[in-house]
């Protein structure tokens, strides 16, 4: 890991950190980042070695960078993608100020009454500067004028920036630990395809080269071409609407609509239907497993099949709130991979388990993975002991933290194993307690605390620190580098990337108000503080025991533990069907799904992405067919290229129209190539 490659990959996250918010949601074109797969950062990596890296070589054979430097600046400005989008900031200030203006709009004093269960640190203050809130809705810049960074109110936002901050330092801090022992096992034992990784080292110089050999291959240039110029088309159609689209979806819910209602019932079914054609996840698919590109495919419509036919029945999977029935049934599901997770790899963990507490023989294991878990379980212990003090019980802080932590290891899971680059799991930890302990014993006081927790740290996981970690990982074994030694630097890059995003982003926000926040991601986390908490106020209340039920705590609580019986039913049902069908996989080698399918069946990621990974199926399965291996090791490079046409084609909008609103001082028309 050599300086200069440390240096440009500190100086790529930095700005990464400070400008994707302003070109997110100010500008509002394609996200920079946006999924498990940052398009900016691969995207500019193509151009850079295309056009770049062969100019510096003229200058000397060390002047250009190697394989291994690009790997660890990949690595590097990965691992900060979880800051400044959907992994954090897009969620984080708006769950800190808008639960006082959500609790005003309330009717009958509810939200006044809820928002106080919640201590004050937990919440930005707006009695602390006259501008916080109202300053946050109307925004405090001044036409062209813009705002100055003394305006930002500081004051109301300080105390629960130190409170949260820290927090979140601390547990990514042993995820990333647990991450060096979970990637040995799934690496090094169980050889999992890491296909987001391996298409990345296929794009990187070898030794001795310029350029990797793909870029002098035909096949790859070629679609590469037809992407690029089908994008770049429709970006001008944004500037110049008399120009033709060229449409790359379909609507197909008309034609579905005489059709039976079970395959049209679930609201996920009208993103299936009306679908897009990704070419990224065309190429993904092509190097999966079928088993797994098909899984992945037919998810949706899998769920829409047993959804719309159990409304037929009067049982709505979405309905409920916390108690929905799809809830329960996904959280049940990713506990089952989880214990999948852990029983595959049961006898590595136990060494690894006995060599952190000092047992058993050195060598046995690797000494990073010992001190990954030993790491890890400092930190978690941290994160529980830290969040307790500010105000909420440690028995529930750990079960919390501990559902955040399986949920973040079944999506590293499944994005090492599967590259579903949009990964949205739908249960959450106010769900679970509601379930398991009733609503008497957990009360609206603890809902409350428990869904703002679970927004900061899992509103929207489509940025997850840990997949991003476990795939660096990846990448630098491929290029015999040490995941180990990378660690700690992917610590100072997420602390940096703290220092400049949060300002950044805050400045964005009160300087253009509500204008520069999207309207869906203030719906996004308020429904999962609010309403979970409402409903469990007025349930209690209607049934009179809301205040024995605030007053209750400890073994007392306990004691009024009702636990929810159709949630228990549905999350049973969720766990024996991934467990079910992994010991079918292990038995029957030709079972042809894969027990992901439960766990992402209900997400809007996996509706928005289904047709295209069954185009890469199919496909697959034409080459194989007619070809066999040596046809698709051939195909291969074609598929690189869509990947690389299609993050060019959302990357070279992006670039012109930052200097379009330099230039103009105008935001340009709206543009996006992959969902937001």
């Amino acid at each position: 890991m050599t300086p200069r490659a440390l240096l440009i990959g500190f100086v790529f996250a930095s700005l990464l950190a400070g400008f994707t918010y302003f070109n997110d949601f100010v500008l509002k074109q394609t996200f920079l980042i946006g999924t498990q797969v940052p398009i900016i950062v691969y995207g500019l990596l193509i151009v850079f070695i295309v056009t770049i890296n062969p100019l510096l070589r003229r200058f000397g054979e060390n002047v250009a960078l190697r394989g291994r430097e690009l790997a660890v600046i990949l690595g590097i400005t990965t691992v900060v993608c979880v800051i400044p989008g959907s992994g954090l900031l897009r969620y984080f200030i708006i769950s800190l100020i808008m639960p006082h203006y959500e609790a005003q709009t309330q009717a009958g004093g509810i939200g006044e009454e809820l928002i106080g269960h919640i201590p004050t640190r937990m919440l930005a203050d707006p009695t602390a500067h006259p501008d916080a809130l109202p300053g946050y809705l109307q925004g405090l810049g001044v036409g062209e004028q813009g705002m100055q960074w003394s305006q930002v109110p500081w004051e109301a936002w300080l105390p629960t920036l130190l409170l949260w901050l820290p927090l979140l330092m601390v547990f990514w801090i042993g995820l990333i630990a647990l991450a060096l022992v979970f990637h040995t096992q799934w690496s090094k034992h169980e050889h999992l395809p890491y296909p987001i990784a391996r298409i990345a080292n296929e794009m990187l110089p070898t030794h001795g080269e310029k350029r990797h050999s793909i870029y002098s291959n035909r096949w790859f240039w070629i679609p590469f071409a037809i992407v690029l110029a089908i994008h770049f088309n429709n970006f001008l159609v944004s500037h110049y609407p008399q120009l033709i689209a060229i449409k790359l979806g379909m609507d197909l819910n008309p034609v579905m609509n005489p059709l039976d209602w079970r395959f049209r019932g679930p609201a996920s079914m009208w993103s299936t239907l009306n679908f897009t054609i990704y070419f990224s996840a065309i190429a993904i698919a092509f190097f999966l497993p079928r088993q797994i590109s098909l899984s992945i495919g037919l998810a949706p419509f899998c769920y829409g099949l047993v959804a719309g036919t159990l409304g037929l029945y009067g049982i709505n999977m979405a309905g409920g709130g916390a108690y929905a029935p799809r809830n329960l049934f996904s959280l049940g599901a990713f506990l089952g991979i989880f214990l999948m997770v852990v029983y595959t790899g049961r006898y590595f963990y136990l060494q690894v388990t006995k060599r952190a507490l000092g047992m058993g023989k050195p060598g046995e294991v690797p000494a990073e993975a010992v001190w990954g878990a030993r790491i890890f379980v400092l930190c978690f212990l941290l994160s529980v002991i830290w969040f307790s003090a500010a105000g909420l019980s440690w028995p529930i802080t750990f079960l919390v933290l501990g559902l955040i932590l399986v949920t973040y290891i079944v999506l590293s899971r499944i994005f090492a194993e599967t590259g579903m680059f949009i990964i949205q799991p739908v249960h959450s930890a106010p769900a679970m307690l509601l379930v398991f302990f009733g609503a008497q014993t957990v009360g609206p006081d603890v809902m409350m605390i428990v869904g703002l927790l679970w927004v900061v740290f899992m509103a929207d996981p489509r940025e997850a620190l840990m997949p991003y970690v476990v795939n660096a990982f990846k990448l630098l074994e491929h290029r015999n580098l040490s995941p180990a030694r990378f660690a700690p630097w992917a610590v100072a890059v997420l602390l940096l990337g703290l220092l400049i995003a949060v300002p950044a982003t805050l400045y964005w926000q009160y300087e253009g108000g509500s204008r520069n926040v999207q309207p869906i991601s203030v719906v996004i986390a308020m429904s999962k503080i609010f309403p979970e908490a409402i409903q469990v106020h007025q349930r209690l209340d209607a049934q009179g025991a809301l205040e024995s039920s605030l007053q209750a705590s400890g073994w007392e609580a306990l004691r009024q533990m009702r636990p929810h019986g159709t949630g228990l039913v549905a999350f049973g049902l969720g766990l024996a069907a991934v467990i079910g069908f992994s010991l079918l996989r292990l038995r029957i080698p030709a079972w042809p799904l894969h027990p992901v399918i439960f766990a992402i069946w209900a997400a809007w990621g996996t509706a928005v992405f289904s047709i295209s990974f069954l185009i890469g199926w199919f496909l697959k399965g034409m080459v194989s067919k007619y070809g066999g291996e040596k046809a698709v090791n051939h195909v291969k490079p074609a598929m690189v290229g869509l990947v690389a046409g299609e993050f060019m084609g959302a990357i070279l909008p992006v670039l012109i129209n930052w200097g379009y609103y330099w230039f103009t001082g105008e935001n340009p028309p709206h543009f996006i190539v992959l969902p937001s």
